[in-house]
């Protein structure tokens, strides 16, 4: 699967070499934490060199002024758009202020049932990942399912739950979420490290550089849910949303976000009958007038310095 996704992208890569493109970046959270098994965090003072090239060069484009191109069908080529998955707190806290000192826009699409709340895979990273100690058996509440935790690292042992427990319900995680904390001795996360409150993002949103949209309720696999399950999701998100910050929200980042994985065609039609008029997948490439609008595809940024973050920009846009 990993090498058809290479394959795919370099297909796509040389594709797109011969048309208008533009490019939207990918982050998640702005942060130097202890503990980033997901390398979900580019440090502070990365992404200020990120933003701060793009406002020399003059590329930065809002998400919203990126489908009024798209819709007309004529492209700026090169532009980039800035957007952040999830709606962790230090978007507001450390990201927006360097956002603010280079003029940069972004849009942030927010898991809406997490508001105030630590995601399930940081607290589950916090229990198997930095916990002195673990139980020789880690039992699955309301199943006959149990895991050694001997037989694999604390790695291993993390990337295999978090696999069963992503294509899981959202109660039976927080279940098994709930049972484990109280049975593991671990130290407590990080004060930053979990999603704005209603609140903070109402404050977030009503800043001028920023743009809300909708990343589910759960941040479940959407394709692992029933078509009637998908739209609720999407739509109760994107409702939940509209009425925090006064404003409709009509644009959707798919949970995960790879196609074929994480979302598919029936997703995309739960997204239109939910009111979303544009989406973004998690699939690497790059935006061009023949793109899905309904699947944008993004390059996600990790944690690398000014020079390689130019390198990757200019290879791609």
């Amino acid at each position: 699967m990993a090498l058809q996704r290479k394959l795919r992208e370099v297909g796509h890569w040389l594709a797109s070499r011969a048309k208008p493109r533009c490019g939207a970046l990918l982050y998640h959270r702005v942060d130097e934490p202890e503990n980033d098994p997901f390398r979900l965090c580019v440090s502070p003072e990365y992404f200020a060199g990120h933003m701060e090239s793009l406002a020399l060069s003059g590329r930065a484009l809002s998400v919203p002024k990126l489908q009024e191109h798209l819709s007309d069908g004529e492209l700026p080529s090169g532009k980039i758009a800035v957007t952040f998955d999830d709606g962790y707190l230090d978007n507001l806290e450390v990201a927006l202020p360097i956002l603010e000192q280079f003029e940069i826009p972004a849009t942030l699409f927010v898991t809406t049932g997490n508001l105030g709340q630590p995601f399930w895979w940081d607290r589950l990273a916090n229990l198997i990942l930095l916990a002195p100690n673990l139980p020789e058996l880690l039992s699955f509440p309301s199943s006959s399912k149990s895991i050694p935790t001997t037989s694999k690292t604390r790695r291993e042992l993390f990337d295999y739950i978090t696999l069963e427990l992503r294509q899981r319900a959202p109660a039976f995680r927080e279940e098994i979420l709930k049972t484990w904390e109280s049975l593991i001795d671990a130290p407590s996360l990080a004060p930053q490290q979990r999603c704005q409150s209603e609140e903070e993002l109402k404050r977030f949103a009503q800043h001028p550089l920023i743009e809300i949209g909708a990343h589910s309720v759960t941040h479940s696999r959407l394709l692992a849910l029933p078509y009637e399950k998908q739209a609720e999701e999407i739509k109760t998100s994107a409702d939940r949303l509209a009425k925090i910050t006064g404003t409709e929200v009509t644009i959707l980042s798919y949970p995960f976000g790879l196609r074929g994985r994480d979302f598919n065609g029936d997703t995309i039609a739960a997204a239109k009958e939910s009111g979303i008029t544009q989406a973004f997948a998690a699939n690497r490439g790059v935006i061009t007038s023949d793109s899905d609008g309904y699947a944008l595809p993004r390059l996600w940024i990790h944690n690398r310095d000014h020079t390689a973050f130019q390198t990757e920009i200019d290879r791609w846009v």
